[in-house]
């Protein structure tokens, strides 16, 4: 993979350029912004973009602003991955990480993965493992899902973590492109596909990233990721009609996110093409019979899994 990393013009230049961007989180960025310039690695620029937030954000970023920070403020809002791109476009660094403003990092986060992509020069992307913190109750617990990930296993599920555990070659937005601005969700997702398809995706099998859990997120938006899963399923499936068992995992999430949201004859049509795309999952039957018995028995169930996978993960 062509470096800039030994280029005299580059010497310069920041190595990481550190991508926040945020949306009317002024009580939460500062953490995020403290979590960077706490890094044992400072070879960094830090750009902060702000999606035209209407609250204190442009004053509570004034103290920081400095040769290691670069505040873009948008005048017109237009969502997380164009605040991404933004940065991106912007950022000097060989490498580029994203941090979510109301996400955190541990101290040697950066230092472990500059020390991981220098030492396998093949790998495109490296991300690392999170703590899930409840941002109600700031119970704390190790997300166990580590695994070194391939375009197969990404054409079926999003088995990375969210994008502050991120650490991404500069060059190889040039040859996949960036995040995909038509997308209400899903983004990472669909850019982390294009990646794997290309380069190989490394993970540190440590939670370094703090990843807060709460209502405004959009993951919890059923709508608008029913909408994003949608429209990545219209891009990927020319690469899933030969991939049953993936294709049928997309239509029974949709399912699920449908049934969630209320629209049980939409969340049933999508269940019902899971089974036809891959009839031997005894769960997608189980699912669809409960989705036919209307939404407040489809949620009272959904409740109850929840509940009993939480217990699971604990003991687990």
């Amino acid at each position: 993979m062509k470096s800039n990393e030994n280029d005299p013009s580059k010497l310069n230049m920041p190595s990481v350029s550190i991508i926040i961007p945020t949306y009317n989180r002024a009580d939460l960025l500062p953490r995020a912004i403290d979590s960077v310039l706490c890094q044992s690695y400072q070879d960094i620029e830090i750009i902060v973009v702000d999606d035209a937030s209407s609250d204190s954000t442009c004053n509570v970023i004034q103290k920081y602003i400095d040769k290691k920070l670069i505040y873009i403020r948008r005048s017109v809002k237009g969502g997380g991955g164009v605040s991404r791109n933004t940065g991106i476009q912007r950022a000097k660094g060989n490498y580029i990480a994203f941090l979510d403003d109301d996400d955190e990092w541990m101290p040697d986060k950066l230092l472990e993965q500059i020390q991981h992509l220098k030492g396998n020069p093949r790998c495109g992307m490296v991300y690392t493992g999170y703590f899930i913190v409840d941002s109600r109750t700031s119970s704390m617990a190790p997300n166990k899902k580590y695994e070194y990930v391939s375009y197969e296993a990404l054409l079926k599920e999003n088995c990375v973590g969210p994008t502050s555990t991120y650490l991404i070659r500069k060059s190889c937005f040039d040859n996949v492109g960036l995040f995909d601005e038509s997308l209400p969700s899903c983004q990472d997702w669909d850019l982390l596909i294009r990646l794997a398809k290309r380069y190989p995706i490394s993970v540190i099998d440590k939670p370094l990233v703090k990843y807060y859990t709460h209502n405004d997120r959009i993951t919890t938006n059923y709508a608008n990721t029913a909408m994003g899963k949608e429209l990545l399923l219209s891009k990927i499936l020319p690469e899933l009609k030969s991939r049953p068992q993936a294709l049928s995992k997309h239509y029974f999430v949709l399912g699920n996110l449908y049934c969630h949201n209320g629209n049980m004859l939409l969340g049933r049509k999508k269940l019902m093409q899971a089974i036809k795309a891959c009839p031997s999952v005894p769960k997608y039957y189980g699912y669809f019979i409960i989705a036919l018995l209307g939404f407040n028995m489809f949620q009272h169930v959904a409740a109850m899994y929840g509940s009993f996978k939480k217990k699971k993960y604990k003991t687990s």
